[in-house]
């Protein structure tokens, strides 16, 4: 996918650590050895860039499960001094891929609030109004770092488009990340096809593709017009709802 498009923005987000990260912790937490868990993110870039010859962009704590009383916010800190001092200084932090919780966090630390790139929530909701001017208040990229977890048909595509576009003209969110790019799980499994496109007998090559992948066609939408780093119309001066919601 690099190759074929070098703009592409590579982010990486743990979803579970090995187990020496932990040092002698009993305990199932990845930030009770902070300095561990922070060498293995930065040997893990490393590998991706001295092996694969891919420079990752955007890096995330820990998928849905880290708080401040395991250590995350302090971990953070911890992260982007290592990235700095290891030569990873352009690898930015996004916060926290859970919900929006993180924004009261940030704000009530400014070093915590520094180390951090941008905030992801996941699957975040459009009402009431006013539910992220604690988030917009931090100046910060303010993304839905995961999206989604529809089927990959009609109502999937529709759900898609409608959330591309009611994030940002309601919630002003400028990204939306889809859980998951391809649904190449087996028949029967949970979350069965609740991707971009399926492709779910990988070994002819076969995916779907054309009338039988809508979800890509929504996106194209989008992203056949527009790069990272664009500049959406502000809301109510070239961008916003529709006269009466239709």
């Amino acid at each position: 996918a690099k190759k074929r498009n070098p703009k592409i923005i590579t982010y990486g987000l743990p979803w579970a650590f090995p187990g020496w990260v932990k040092g002698d912790s009993q305990e199932n937490n990845p930030f009770a050895h902070p300095e561990l868990t922070a060498k293995y993110i930065v040997e893990w870039l490393r590998c991706a860039r001295d092996t694969h010859g891919i420079d990752i962009d955007l890096v995330g704590l820990w998928n849905e499960c880290g708080n401040p009383g395991q250590g995350e916010n302090a971990y953070a800190k911890l992260l982007r001094r290592t990235l700095d001092e290891e030569g990873f200084g352009n690898t930015k932090i996004v916060a926290k891929d859970n919900d929006v919780s993180v924004c009261g966090e940030m704000g009530d630390d400014p070093e915590y609030n520094d180390a951090i790139h941008a905030i992801g929530l996941h699957y975040p909701r459009d009402y009431p109004e006013g539910i992220y001017d604690e988030c917009h208040k931090l100046g910060k990229p303010f993304w839905s770092s995961e999206e989604s977890s529809s089927y990959a048909d009609n109502n999937g595509a529709a759900c898609w488009a409608r959330v591309i576009s009611s994030h940002f003209v309601l919630s002003g969110m400028t990204s939306n990340i889809m859980w998951n790019l391809v649904g190449a799980y087996t028949h029967g499994t949970n979350w069965y096809n609740s991707a971009l496109f399926g492709a779910d007998q990988p070994w002819p090559g076969y995916y779907e593709r054309d009338d039988a992948a809508p979800v890509v066609w929504a996106t194209a939408h989008y992203t056949q017009f527009t790069e990272p780093g664009w500049t959406y119309l502000p809301v109510r001066n070239g961008s916003g709802e529709l006269a009466a919601g239709v």
